[in-house]
């Protein structure tokens, strides 16, 4: 595997120096290439190269074509469909449909599980003066919402539902709406996920480097046995930050800004991710334009969130349904609390990232050798990824609940550092066939648990 030229260089970067939009390098195919400019000295250079170009852009795209409906399929294959569901999906399942079928945040047949014996076990509802509403950022649910709208069996399940948390109430049977369009939603917003990846990767190094970055991804991470599983946050948080990392390296600040803005529409603290893209931006450049145009755009997206839970709860806050609760754990949570969550995060053998994605380990070794000459806007995601999951672990226990295979909390943190981790492994183990080998095993270990996770959870 080989990075084009020094990380770092290459016209993407050039391009950056000058302010201008990066664009889209030749692909790196050595052989062809020598050859095509052989040909071009007798003269027909421009000709040559032209039609050596089209036919690389078409492999590329058709490449990239067939690799994304096989993932579709794969991760539809494998999704829930139907209940019983996580907790967390469940309630963003019903608020979607609530949003595409009354245009409103108020879930009146959820009302039963705002009762304090259910909430928590059945669904995270709560009251507000616009009546029961899902407790989480909007976010998410606008996003499955799209799909609830082109639903028009409007198809209801009635399930039973019992307190395993306390043994209280009794059985609920609840109405709910089709499990089907939020699995949509779930596999769409994760293809489209790893679609940017690899797009972002394309700038960077080969195609075929490119595809398989995101094909390791894709199927060797919690991307696969959890995001498009379910309706989590996850799956629409990373959608929205592959987007801006890809928009970041066409130095379309703006642009990622509004992307960066929609993640925080699903979970408020990926603000950190913007927060750590302009500022490596700024330092790097000795500019604060790019930043400017980036933040200005990202707080589009919290100013979005506040003025909607100052219509559902009447508080112009980006807390909304959550109350004091999250802002509560982060100010009390100890810092040795802390430190033990990060370990558990990377070890725990329920819930540790190297124990069923083992290939992280290698991508955190390269990252780090390489990460002085790794793209500005790269290592600013990275570091941003790692201050949202700190954040994450200083509110949450390190387990993430249950009802899904291994870890989920880390997703959205992997998924901005995923361009420097992908580069530092290109460049780590370009030299070395025995690195190399390991990588494959590592990454080959890592798509058979995350796909035996995907089918059996």
């Amino acid at each position: 595997m080989r990075v084009r030229g020094r990380i770092g260089d290459g016209e993407a970067q050039r391009n950056r120096e000058s302010r201008a939009p990066p664009m889209r390098q030749q692909s790196a195919v050595s052989a062809d290439c020598h050859h095509v400019r052989a040909v071009a000295e007798d003269g027909q250079s421009e000709l040559a190269l032209r039609r050596f170009g089209s036919s690389a852009r078409a492999g590329w795209r058709s490449s990239l074509a067939l690799a994304l409906v096989l993932l579709t399929g794969l991760y539809a294959l494998t999704a829930t469909w139907s209940p019983p569901y996580n907790v967390d999906a469940f309630t963003n399942a019903v608020q979607a449909r609530s949003f595409a079928a009354n245009g409103s945040a108020a879930v009146d047949e959820a009302a039963e599980l705002v009762a304090p014996e259910y909430r928590g076990t059945v669904g995270w509802f709560t009251d507000s003066p616009s009546g029961p509403t899902s407790q989480y950022p909007p976010g998410v649910a606008a996003w499955g919402a799209i799909f609830y709208a082109f639903d028009t069996s409007q198809e209801t399940i009635d399930v039973t539902w019992s307190n395993a948390e306390t043994g209280d109430g009794g059985d609920l049977v609840l109405t709910v709406p089709s499990m089907r369009p939020a699995a949509v939603a779930s596999v769409l917003a994760v293809v489209v996920a790893m679609l940017f990846f690899a797009l972002t990767m394309r700038q960077l190094t080969t195609e075929r480097n490119a595809l398989l970055a995101a094909t390791v991804a894709a199927l060797g991470t919690g991307a696969w046995s959890v995001a498009s599983d379910k309706l989590w946050q996850h799956g629409p948080a990373m959608m929205m930050i592959s987007i801006g990392c890809y928009l970041s390296s066409r130095d379309r600040f703006a642009l990622a800004g509004m992307a960066f803005g929609g993640a925080i529409l699903v979970r408020p603290h990926t603000a950190l991710i913007a927060a750590g893209v302009g500022c490596a931006v700024a330092l790097s450049r000795r500019s604060l334009w790019p930043t400017v145009k980036l933040g200005a755009a990202s707080v589009l997206g919290l100013g979005v969130l506040v003025l909607y839970n100052a219509a559902v709860f009447d508080t112009a806050s980006i807390s909304g349904g959550y109350g004091s609760t999250f802002s509560g754990r982060v100010t009390t949570t100890s810092p040795l609390t802390l430190g033990g969550r990060v370990i558990d995060a990377f070890i725990d053998p329920a819930v540790g990232m190297l124990w069923t994605s083992p290939f992280i380990a290698v991508a955190i070794v390269g990252a780090w050798k390489i990460r002085k000459e790794a793209p500005d806007w790269a290592l600013g995601a990275a570091i941003g990824g790692v201050a949202y999951l700190l954040m994450q672990y200083q509110a949450n226990r390190v387990s993430g609940g249950s009802g899904f295979f291994s870890y989920r909390y880390p997703l959205e943190a992997l998924m901005a550092a995923a361009p420097l981790l992908a580069l530092g492994t290109i460049a780590w183990i370009d030299s070395s066939t025995s690195r190399q080998r390991i990588f494959a095993a590592l990454a080959g270990a890592s798509i058979l648990l995350h796909g035996l996770g995907a089918i059996t959870t």
